[in-house]
């Protein structure tokens, strides 16, 4: 019974020493900051010589790099902004205040540096000035501040070599209103001045991230300038499906076109279903990169290019089979110069041509066949003239096959 009742006292005893200690840190609180803010002007540099230089500690924390909009030319990082410096004015002897050795101030009660980012995109970046950005002070005067930010700066993208581009952008910080000799920009005791994202981005990978501080010397003033560098890559992993795998579909597409008898349906059909796949593809990039950056997409040039060829191919070898087909009424020999190169054997190697043209079997294509067996021949020398034709139409069938194949090479080399 006795030792509760000394634990009940030595409980309450306690409680009143520390209920009693808690008002006095929380007087002691507020007579600090009483003193601290008497007389304080939060519109003047916190030195007490005006020669003085404040050297502010920059660091940025990158949280995650949200977008980099072609469209716009935009770069969005998200992130927090830390600040350290020194206010001569916030110093105090912690004895005299129940051994307080530090103070949180809010942010509109104090000077804070005016750090801005100076390639901002038309005012879009908000830093968190607020309720929610309280600032640290010890006994020192020294004061540190952290600032989430949501920054969005301008960033030139060239596009030359997308899907597989990378781009560089930049985040330049530093004073509105204050020169070099009154507001300097330094790096902290580790030497960083950046820290890398903590979250991955869907789309970029981060390859490399480098800073440095340097003054600007400009007509009007001389100020401390925080660069940041960052170098991303695009992922393209996520552009296989949507871009690559569609792109080799129409490719092999077009590839079939040649394969195909010149005078069936199904080259027109392969040729169409190609151009649409390609048009589609070439409308998705559009919307997609836009066209406001720099350099001719890659991927744009070599869709343009595939669609250029698959509809000359289409255009010339139908052309060209109904002019012969129509020529094969009247059975008019070919001009001698274009069936002396015909018979010419290096060139039937090259071009997989028959050079006996009297060999020459009329299969080009199932029309031409067809054709062939409707119409009553009274001699040789029409059959003759029919295959010299035919071959001939091969021949133009197989340079724009080549030519197909040596663009595409040279286009995606």
């Amino acid at each position: 019974m006795l030792k509760i009742v000394l634990n009940s006292i030595l409980f309450i005893l306690i409680s009143c020493i520390l209920t009693v200690y808690c008002q006095d840190q929380q007087s002691s609180l507020k007579a600090l900051r009483g003193d601290l803010l008497k007389n304080y002007d939060r519109y003047s540099r916190p030195v007490k010589q005006a020669s003085t230089t404040i050297n502010v500690t920059f660091q940025f924390g990158i949280q995650q790099i949200l977008d980099l909009d072609m469209t716009s030319q935009t770069f969005h990082v998200d992130g927090n902004i830390i600040l350290t410096w020194k206010d001569e004015f916030l110093v105090w002897d912690p004895s005299k205040y129940n051994g307080i050795k530090k103070v949180m101030f809010d942010f509109h009660e104090i000077w804070t540096p005016d750090i801005i980012p100076y390639n901002t995109a038309a005012g879009m970046s908000t830093f968190a000035s607020d309720a929610h950005s309280t600032l640290s002070v010890d006994y020192r005067g020294r004061v540190f501040a952290l600032l989430p930010s949501n920054i969005v700066v301008s960033c030139i993208t060239d596009l030359t070599d997308y899907p597989f581009d990378g781009q560089t952008c930049y985040l330049e910080f530093g004073s509105w209103v204050y020169n070099v000799n009154e507001l300097n920009l330094t790096k902290s005791k580790s030497g960083r001045l950046y820290y890398e994202p903590y979250v991955k981005n869907s789309e970029w990978n981060v390859d490399k991230i480098s800073g440095y501080i340097f003054t600007e010397y400009t007509a009007f003033s001389n100020v401390s300038v925080a660069r940041i560098i960052i170098n991303v890559s695009r992922r393209v992993d996520i552009h296989f499906y949507y871009i690559l795998m569609p792109y080799l579909t129409a490719s092999l597409l077009g590839l079939v076109v040649f394969l195909v008898p010149i005078g069936s349906i199904y080259r027109i059909v392969f040729g169409s279903l190609a151009l649409f796949i390609l048009v589609n593809l070439l409308l998705f990039l559009a919307y997609n990169i836009g066209f406001h950056a720099l350099g001719v997409p890659y991927a744009v040039r070599c869709i343009s290019i595939n669609i250029m060829l698959i509809t000359i191919s289409l255009v010339v070898t139908n052309m060209t089979y109904q002019l012969i087909m129509s020529l094969m009424v009247t059975c008019p020999p070919l001009p001698s110069c274009l069936a002396h190169h015909l018979t010419n054997p290096i060139l039937a190697r090259i071009f997989v041509l028959k050079g006996n043209l009297e060999s020459t079997e009329l299969d080009e294509e199932a029309n031409v066949n067809d054709f062939s067996n409707q119409q009553p021949f009274q001699s040789t020398s029409s059959r003759a003239a029919i295959r010299e034709w035919a071959l001939l139409l091969r021949l133009i069938d197989r340079l724009l096959f080549i030519t197909y194949i040596v663009v595409i090479i040279i286009y995606h080399s």
